[in-house]
C-alpha cells in the first residue's frame, strides 16, 4: 500500500468532477441518488492511504461491513465520519470530513467545536421529573453547544442551496443532511428519552454535522481548484481531513492538485 502525506494532500476527490461543475456528472456509473444520500458506503476500490504526518501508525483500510453501535451510543469503528473510507465517486465529499483535533495542530479550523467528536456522559443528562422513570433530557450546555455548531453552518448552507449553479443532487444532499440535523437537535432539546437514545442522537447529530462540513468545504475550496477556477488556497489545509483509501492513482492526483 502506498501512503501519501495529507499535509501536502491537495487530494482532489474525483477525476470526473475535474471537468464538470455538477455532482450529477461525477461518473458514468456512480451518481448521488436520493435513496442513497444517507446510506453508508457500499462497494469500493482502494489503495492509497492518506495519512497525516503526526500519525504514529498507518490504519488498515476499513471493511465495508455495516456500521454498528457501541455501548456509549457512538457508531462503530467503521463510521465514515471518523475512519477513512474507500474511494467512491458518488461520495466525493467524505474525504473532506475533518478529523478530530488533537491539540498538536492548534490551527485546526474546527478547534472551537471539539465537542462534535466527544461522547455524552451521565453528567450531561438531566433526569425528567414525573411518574415515568428512566427518561432524561440532554442538559442545556450540551444543547447550546450543538446549536452553536448548527449556527456555524447555517449561513453557508443557505448560500449553497440558493446557488443555482449547483446540481440538484448536491442540493438534495445538503438539504437532507441539514434538515435531519435540525430534527435531531429539536428532539434532543424537547423530548425525554432513555440515556442510550440520548447518546445515539448526539452521535447522529455529530455525524450529520461533520458530513455537512465536508460537503461545504468540498464545494467551497476543493472543487473550484479541481475545475481550474481558482488556485489552491494556502489557508485551506487538507492535513485536517480524514482522507481516503483508493487504488485510483488518477483520483489521488486530483486530490493532490487541490
Amino acid at each position: 500500500m502506498a501512503v501519501a502525506h495529507l499535509s501536502s494532500f491537495k487530494i482532489t476527490l474525483y477525476k470526473s468532477l475535474h471537468t464538470n461543475n455538477e455532482f450529477s456528472s461525477m461518473s458514468r456509473s456512480h451518481v448521488i441518488k436520493k435513496e442513497d444520500l444517507l446510506r453508508n458506503l457500499g462497494t469500493f476500490s482502494g489503495t492509497l492511504s492518506f495519512n497525516d504526518g503526526h500519525f504514529q501508525f498507518i490504519p488498515s483500510p476499513p471493511t465495508t461491513n455495516e456500521v454498528h453501535l457501541c455501548a456509549d451510543g457512538h457508531f462503530g469503528e467503521h463510521d465514515y465520519s471518523h475512519v477513512p473510507q474507500y474511494y467512491e465517486e458518488a461520495y466525493c465529499h467524505l474525504p473532506l470530513i475533518p478529523r478530530q483535533p488533537t491539540g498538536i495542530l492548534d490551527n485546526h479550523p474546527y478547534l472551537d467545536y471539539t465537542y462534535m467528536w466527544e461522547s455524552v456522559s451521565n453528567k450531561d443528562i438531566k433526569w425528567a421529573a414525573g411518574s415515568v422513570q428512566g427518561i432524561c433530557l440532554l442538559r442545556r450546555p450540551w444543547c447550546e453547544c450543538l446549536s452553536q455548531a448548527l449556527n456555524h453552518i447555517d449561513s453557508q448552507c443557505g448560500d449553497m442551496l440558493a446557488d443555482k449553479n449547483k446540481s440538484s443532487e448536491y442540493h438534495d444532499l445538503l438539504h437532507i443532511l441539514h434538515s435531519h440535523l435540525q430534527a435531531v437537535l429539536d428532539r434532543l432539546a424537547h423530548v425525554a428519552v432513555d440515556t442510550f437514545t440520548v447518546q445515539v442522537l448526539v452521535a447522529t447529530a455529530q455525524r450529520f454535522w461533520l458530513e455537512i462540513i465536508a460537503a461545504l468545504d468540498y464545494m467551497d475550496w476543493v472543487k473550484p481548484v479541481m475545475d481550474g477556477i481558482k488556485p489552491p488556497d494556502p489557508a485551506c489545509k487538507a492535513e485536517h481531513c480524514i482522507g481516503m483509501f483508493t487504488w485510483d492513482v488518477g483520483a489521488a492526483q486530483l486530490y493532490f492538485k487541490a
